[in-house]
Formats: structure tokens, sequence, C-alpha cells
């Protein structure tokens, strides 16, 4: 969806971008700790906030409702994860499945720890992808 495409109907760019949910949520957050906010003003914080809606930061210390509400939320979560374990493998390690899966909350899909690396050749082990991270679409 091109954002600067005029011909698209408000209610659409609505839906697909998910602007409504992101502000509903930068309300509540800034309600619940506004008095953490309020030294440094509304515009800092809304700014801040949506700063890390696009630099995929937003789902750190988020609960598991929040990151899989939108396809956004849940390709952020893939790229920190990414970023997080990438290491992981690179001198020949391998972790068990178990091992791999308890540095992960375990609330958390297990697909889209899947979609974070590739499944090794030995059973119940994972390599960690080292080369590039997976693509960013949607799950």
């Amino acid at each position: 969806m091109n954002r600067f495409n005029s011909t698209v109907p408000v209610d659409q760019y609505l839906a697909e971008s998910n602007v409504l949910f992101y502000l509903s949520d930068a309300v509540t957050q800034l309600l619940e700790h506004k008095e953490e906010y309020t030294q440094f003003g509304v515009i800092r914080y809304f700014a801040e906030y949506f700063s890390s809606v696009k630099n995929s930061n937003h789902i750190l210390f988020r609960e598991y409702s929040y990151i899989k509400a939108t396809p956004h939320n849940r390709a952020s979560f893939i790229r920190v994860f990414w970023r997080c374990y990438r290491q992981i493998g690179k001198s020949g390690d391998l972790l068990s499945m178990l091992e791999y899966r308890s540095h992960i909350v375990s609330r958390l899909l297990w697909e889209m720890v899947q979609s974070a690396a590739r499944l090794g050749r030995v059973p119940n082990t994972v390599i960690a992808p080292t080369s590039t991270p997976p693509s960013s679409s949607p799950l």
C-alpha cells in the first residue's frame, strides 16, 4: 500500500496501516504512565512512541497479545529475535530445540520462532541463520 496514494479511501488506509491500533495503544500507555511522560511533554512522548514503532523496538517488554495484534508487530518480533540470536551457531555450536526454546518466552507462537531460524540436519536441532535476516513478510 502506498501511503501517499490519495485514491485509497481513508477507512481502507486506516484499516491496512493499523494507525488506530497504535494511536489507541499510545494513548493507553501515556495514561498508564503519565507521571513518567508529563515531565518530557506529550509531543515528545508521541514522537518517541511512533519512532519505536517505525524502528521495530515497540514490541520489547510487551505482552503476547500486543505482539500478535498486527503484521508489523509480528515482523518486528522476528527482527528483534534475529538481532538477539543471530550469533548462535556461528562457530558451529548447535542447540537442541529445548535449549533454544528456553531462551524464548513460552507463550510466544512457536511458528514465529521457526520463521527466524532454519532447521538443521540433525533431528531436534536448530541452527540459527547467520547470513541474512528472514523476509519481513507478515505471518
